[in-house]
């Protein structure tokens, strides 16, 4: 089998990766696959599986939960057949929200959205669906033909160029791609194309696919295990219930307003009953129960939400009737608790929320002819292969492909984030280690910190310490927010600036800073999750499958998160750069373990010295 390689030089570890690609097809094995960021895994895994599905008749999926790494899937497929002249068809496509050429759309919470497409559709008032199909066959208009035929002749087409000759057209830029993808040798797409089982049913349908015929590639696979619970997982907020009182009364369901305030009750009397605790199913729908048969409420919110819906896209009362049908499901999988927000407004919501990726994981990985998971903070592969219950795993775990050298890699255990040490005295420890470092480091830094409020803590110390300009990163940060920020950073490059930045948020991940825009990334303390009533049910739930519950559910996500962050700082063969993890519990075994074996990793308290040695001018 030839390989498909985009580009005119391969590096060793690309070549490894292909070939173990490659074996993991013939033996329809499920590969995961820990890579550094720069090894150019997008490449050397559609190198390997592009030619096996097409000697094979299979399809590969490429799914991503980044758009931009759609971007740069679609070049590496055009130059793949620019470079080996073979036609590739491709469908490129994002969730069906985020293609939709309705207005207002985007602000709908998805299973929202999913009921106002279907009204759309079912009446033929969607403009945009009607003309792409015939009239009187379900087969596509002389108007989608047209256009289909367009869109081969270019070759792989990004979902935005998609959009756009969709637009010009008044058609479905969504179910366009659906027929793209019916003649599709690859198909980049979004997590819920595949694991979201009635979006894969849907789509599997109209697009004329197979699980058992498809390859799967998984792109930052390390998400997928929270993207798959959070999928799987719902509440209902007394925010959610207010606003369903008043859609009531706006739209002449006065009828269903007692009902409504019975929900609110049963919230307030299970958080007394139940403070910081789990609670069973019954519990809640024995409060339901003592003022209203259940199935007949839920039928009775339904058919509002269907009135309302036609004089607005969103309906409370719909959502309402969402949660009580998901909250009748049962399994062990899941835990249930009632949550009171900390703040002014005392919300309480109640959660069902999912700690089990693997009910929707298992069964996709189970079906397909083979698959690749791949992420640069994979590790440990067999966590991954656990919890999202992969079957037939291989695990292979691959070196940097840039020079040691270009990486100074510290840890200071200097200071501690434990909750119990937090305090003003901490902060202003912190605080002089983040000063002194912005103070060695010639340029851009990031500081990743576990929260928000201890961030805000530590920023207003050094800020009174350091003359280099501080940016804060908010906790919500809209996309042209984020761009606006990063374009300060960048500028900044020549002074030097700090973005002080939270684990696991908007800056951990998705961005490129290449060369001189960043100089260092400084992890503070480590982001552990809250000892909440999930976070317990979680290790609790992993202790008794695997034996690992501390591990799988506590402390391999947060040093996970901090991987991520730190990965921010090598992105070429020409970046060098400092990474410090500073806090006492980066020492501690089941900490460092974690931290990259190949980073030549030092414990010292006396950083500066290594700093200074590490940015002198090379001779």
């Amino acid at each position: 089998m030839e390989l498909l390689f985009p580009h005119a030089q391969v590096r060793p570890e690309q070549e490894a990766l292909m070939q173990d690609v490659a074996a993991a097809l013939r033996e329809r094995k499920n590969l995961l696959v820990h890579a550094p960021t720069g090894l150019g895994k997008t490449a050397a895994t559609l190198a390997a599986a592009v030619p096996f599905a097409l000697e094979h008749g299979l399809t590969v999926f490429f799914l991503t939960n980044r758009h931009t790494q759609h971007h740069i899937a679609i070049e590496t497929l055009r130059l793949m057949s620019q470079k080996h002249q073979r036609e590739l068809a491709v469908a490129d496509l994002i969730g069906k929200k985020w293609m939709c050429l309705q207005e207002g759309v985007r602000q709908l919470p998805s299973q929202e959205f999913s009921e106002y497409c279907t009204m759309l559709k079912e009446s033929s008032a969607c403009q945009f669906y009607a003309r792409l199909y015939q009239k009187t066959a379900p087969q596509p208009s002389a108007a989608a033909h047209r256009v289909l035929h367009a869109s081969r002749r270019q070759g792989a087409m990004h979902v935005h160029d998609v959009q756009a000759l969709c637009a010009k057209e008044e058609l479905c830029p969504y179910y366009f791609s659906i027929e793209l993808a019916q003649q599709a040798h690859v198909i980049i797409a979004d997590y819920n194309t595949l694991f979201h089982p009635a979006v894969q049913q849907s789509f599997f349908s109209r697009a004329g696919k197979q699980l058992a015929r498809s390859i799967l590639i998984v792109d930052e696979g390390h998400n997928l295990p929270q993207r798959l619970r959070e999928l799987q997982s719902s509440r209902l907020s007394t925010m959610a219930l207010n606003a369903a009182l008043r859609e009531a009364g706006k739209f002449g369901f006065s009828g269903l307003k007692p009902l409504i305030e019975q929900l609110g009750s049963a919230l307030e009397s299970l958080q007394e009953r139940f403070p910081e605790q789990p609670l069973s199913r019954e519990a809640f729908t024995e409060e339901v129960t003592a003022a209203v048969d259940y199935g007949a409420f839920v039928s009775l919110l339904e058919e509002a939400a269907a009135d309302v819906r036609t004089a607005q896209k969103r309906s409370f009362l719909g959502s309402i009737a969402e949660f009580l049908q998901a909250w009748q499901s049962d399994g062990a999988a899941f835990v249930r608790f009632v949550e009171r927000r900390d703040s002014a407004d005392g919300m309480l919501a109640l959660h069902r929320d999912c700690l089990d990726p693997a009910v929707l994981a298992a069964p996709v990985f189970e079906h397909v002819a083979g698959s690749v998971v791949m992420s640069g903070t994979l590790t440990p592969t067999a966590m991954f292969r656990d919890v999202l219950g992969i079957p037939r795993s291989v695990e292979r775990l691959y070196p940097s492909p840039f020079p040691a050298a270009n990486r100074l890699a510290l840890v200071v255990p200097e200071t501690s984030t434990r909750f119990r040490t937090r305090g003003s005295a901490m902060f202003d420890r912190i605080a002089l280690h983040c000063a002194e470092l912005l103070g060695l480091i010639p340029g851009n830094s990031l500081f990743f910190f576990p929260s928000y409020e201890l961030r805000d803590a530590v920023a207003e110390r050094v800020a009174a310490r350091s003359p280099k300009l501080l940016l804060l990163e908010k906790p919500i940060l809209h996309a042209e927010e984020k761009a606006k920020l990063l374009e300060v950073f960048r500028s900044s490059k020549e002074k030097g600036a700090a973005l002080f930045a939270v684990a696991g948020a908007s800056f951990s991940e998705g961005i490129d800073l290449p060369g001189d825009l960043l100089k260092a990334v400084v992890v503070v303390g480590l982001p552990l999750a809250k000892p909440d009533v999930k976070t317990r049910a979680l290790i609790a739930y992993y202790q008794e499958r695997f034996g690992k519950g501390w591990d799988y559910g506590y402390v391999f996500p947060a040093m996970m998160k901090c991987l991520q962050a730190a990965g921010r700082v090598i992105r070429s063969e020409q970046d060098r750069g400092v990474v410090v993890f500073l806090d006492e519990r980066f020492v501690l075994p089941q900490y460092y373990q974690c931290l990259p074996a190949g980073w030549e990793l030092s414990v010292t308290r006396n950083y500066r010295e290594n700093v200074e040695r590490f940015f002198q001018p090379q001779g």
